[in-house]
């Protein structure tokens, strides 16, 4: 349904501007724990708050924003 993991993350907020939150952190912090040990990369694009995210590098090898 969604090609890309932030279309599904993000475009429920309906806003225009991608923007993370404590809640977004904690749908894409779900879905790594789910995949541990088959999830090897996730890649986000620029969004602000990105600072947010940085927890997730504990879970998984490469980890971009």
């Amino acid at each position: 349904m969604f090609p890309y993991l932030h279309d599904a993350v993000f475009s429920h907020t309906g806003r225009s501007r991608l923007e993370c939150t404590d809640e977004h952190y904690k749908l894409l912090r779900d879905f790594v724990l789910a995949r541990k040990g088959v999830l090897t990369h996730l890649s986000i694009p620029p969004v602000e708050n990105m600072d947010v995210l940085r927890p997730l590098k504990d879970h998984i090898a490469h980890f971009e924003v």
